[in-house]
């Protein structure tokens, strides 16, 4: 009888410890949101002019691309964002998924700022010096589905 009891007790604190391990209901977890949209484009650089006074447009290789995911959109009363990230490929074209809900979701996407040549004609001879590109990020905002298409040219600083 004894062993019975023992097991009784044994058993009650095991199915509440059981009960205490469950999801709180107020806990937010981005990865709980069922819907998802793609942020997706292409980026490039004016890299300044050729010999014939023609601009030069190259592709924003191998760059991170964070998009920024207000979590108030997601679920009331949440403070911050949710970045997500990726890098472009060898021609500038990048591609991420995010959570969207069916009232929509901002998103900011915000490509890295990098160093590379450009190139001016002088008096017949081409200079390159070393510069800054930037590019304006952009604010969207997404539904369940959505592919939101932005291609970004950088320019010198």
């Amino acid at each position: 009888m004894k062993h019975l009891g023992f097991k009784f007790a044994m058993l009650s604190m095991v199915l509440v410890a059981l009960v205490g391990c469950s999801k709180e209901q107020s806990s937010f977890n981005v990865e709980d949101v069922p819907g998802k949209a793609k942020v997706m484009g292409t980026l490039t650089y004016h890299a300044g002019y050729d010999q014939q006074g023609s601009k030069i447009v190259r592709d924003a290789a191998n760059i991170r691309v964070a998009v920024l995911v207000t979590n108030d959109d997601l679920k009331s009363g949440s403070e911050g964002c949710t970045t997500y990230e990726t890098v472009t490929d060898l021609k500038g074209k990048y591609s991420i998924e995010v959570p969207a809900l069916d009232g929509g979701v901002n998103v900011e996407i915000i490509p890295d700022p990098f160093f590379e040549s450009y190139s001016e004609v002088v008096n017949n001879i081409v200079s390159q010096e070393e510069v800054l590109y930037k590019v304006t990020p952009e604010s969207r905002r997404v539904i369940p589905n959505d592919i939101q298409v932005w291609n970004g040219e950088y320019s010198k600083q």
